[in-house]
């Protein structure tokens, strides 16, 4: 069944709070960011940064399950998501569940590099330690906003390159053609010049 629209003006406010959320979010102010990004989400369920901030606020205050909750609820609109795997994995982490913790840090790392550090770091504590340790302050880097994987060229997109290259060829083609007469034009400027001076030449000797 296809969800319903969300309309515009819904999105645009929805928009604005997670704006306003991520500001309070570095300010270490969770329950007013867990405050508007609810509000976010209220008007706009598949504003997936706006998931995320509500599990951001929920992990940095101790809440784990809903945490753990609202990760899944932004991984499902945006799956495979580093920072979304992120929030996912601290949440784990809360929870006790050090080897899913663990495994969805390694899907983050794979994802992006930057999280690789973290990884071999999780990867040095002994199963039976807290992995709460290893998870950073929430930074401007971990609440960007989640996009949604790099999708392969479509024949749209091919298409246009295609006529790109072509314009761009046709262009170097063109300038070629223009030197090439160039060349030419200024051969017969030069055999012009040369037939002139011979003519001064045998009127001034026939005299």
């Amino acid at each position: 069944m296809a969800q319903a629209q969300v309309p515009a003006d819904n999105i645009s406010r929805s928009a604005a709070l997670t704006q306003e959320a991520a500001s309070l979010l570095i300010a270490k102010d969770y329950m007013a960011a867990f405050t508007l990004a609810s509000k976010a989400t209220e008007l706009n369920p598949r504003n997936a940064q706006a998931w995320n901030y509500r599990a951001i606020s929920h992990n940095k205050s101790g809440r784990f399950a809903e945490a753990y909750h609202d990760a899944n609820a932004a991984l499902e609109l945006v799956p495979d998501n580093s920072l979304l795997l992120y929030s996912k994995a601290f949440a784990l982490a809360g929870m006790g569940e050090g080897g899913a913790a663990l495994f969805a840090l390694k899907r983050c790392a794979r994802l992006d590099p930057r999280f690789l550090p973290q990884y071999e770091q999780a990867l040095q504590i002994p199963e039976t330690a807290d992995l709460l340790s290893i998870f950073e302050e929430p930074s401007p880097v971990l609440i960007a906003e989640p996009q949604p994987p790099d999708s392969p060229p479509g024949p749209l997109k091919r298409y246009l390159k295609l006529a790109l290259l072509s314009l761009s060829g046709g262009i170097l083609v063109a300038l070629g053609l223009l030197n090439l007469a160039s060349a030419s034009w200024k051969e017969k400027i030069k055999t012009t010049v040369r037939l002139a001076s011979s003519r001064i030449k045998n009127g001034k000797s026939r005299r």
